[in-house]
């Protein structure tokens, strides 16, 4: 049996730009526009430098598919006759024909969307600027800009579990006026013994786990517990401090201490060893739409 493979949904935003400053619009109801833009706009109509932006329907949902013409540069192919590699030489028919593709879901909020890249090679969000741009232009002077939408950090959600399974941080030794007379018990404190041996700052990368057997009730707490006091010195804007946190009795959850780029994994279809489809991804981003729609509307609300 095929293991399922993973893929990553990555969440941007676009924003109107105009002389340093920004500016949201409301979200449009996409699934109407997109499929109005596809009647509007022959097929031909809708490419920009070589890039087709061609709306799709998945299960009633329009999404946008974004695709890039393979380039056959450099290209080589095995000449089994000859038992050697060739150049792979591809007419420009042949490179009409064949694309590398991303999907696009835009979220029920402001210009909030999903993208799923079918591969380093294929579009990226920043393709969603000159269709933006071309088709959805801003007031005179104004410019569409895609940039990552950020999650908060999940401290909250840490200081209301159960227990800890893990913790992961990078952080400095270094403290401040408000900081040095604040003694710790938790890890901050293991690495201030360390620097004071040494006699000089250091940084600390540092991964703690419980082992499985080691994860009763009693022993989960007192993690979270040495973990919780330490805060203020183990989370700083670079550190990726990370925790698998107990939430119930048979949910662990992994949160992220740090502001950062939302980002949901889904399961890819196992047609085979090495075949993955297009059509994945889009039915891919429709399933994992409502919990990341609902995300959205939980940090928009404060």
């Amino acid at each position: 049996m095929v293991k399922p493979k993973e893929k990553v949904a990555h969440v941007y935003e676009a924003k109107l730009l105009s002389k340093g400053s920004s500016r949201r619009l409301k979200s449009r109801d996409w699934n109407r526009t997109l499929r109005e833009f596809k009647e509007e706009y022959p097929l031909k109509e809708r490419k920009l430098n070589g890039v087709l932006y061609d709306p799709i329907e998945v299960n009633g949902t329009y999404l946008l598919g974004v695709h890039k013409p393979v380039d056959g540069s450099f290209m080589t192919q095995l000449d089994e006759s000859s038992a050697s590699v060739k150049d792979l030489m591809m007419d420009d028919e042949e490179e009409g024909n064949a694309y590398y593709s991303s999907a696009v879901l835009f979220s029920e909020t402001k210009h909030i969307f999903m993208i799923a890249s079918g591969g380093t090679s294929a579009p990226q969000a920043n393709a969603l600027e000159p269709f933006l741009q071309h088709f959805f232009p801003g007031a005179e002077s104004e410019y569409w800009k895609v940039g990552p939408y950020m999650d908060r950090p999940q401290i909250d959600r840490l200081r209301e579990a159960k227990g800890l399974v893990s913790f992961s941080s990078r952080f400095s030794t270094h403290r401040d006026l408000f900081s040095l007379d604040e003694p710790s018990e938790g890890p901050a404190g293991y690495a201030d013994r360390i620097a004071d041996a040494v006699g000089q700052d250091v940084e600390i990368e540092i991964k703690i786990k419980l082992p499985k057997e080691a994860r009763g009730q009693q022993t989960m707490r007192k993690f979270l517990n040495l973990v919780t006091g330490d805060l203020k010195r183990t989370i700083t804007e670079k550190s990726k401090t990370r925790a698998e946190a107990v939430i119930d009795e048979e949910l662990t959850e992994e949160l992220s201490l740090v502001a950062h780029k939302m980002a949901t994994k889904f399961e890819l279809n196992a047609v085979g060893p090495e075949r993955r489809l297009y059509s994945d991804l889009l039915n891919g981003l429709v399933e994992i739409s409502p919990e990341i729609n609902q995300r959205i509307r939980e940090l928009e609300q404060g």
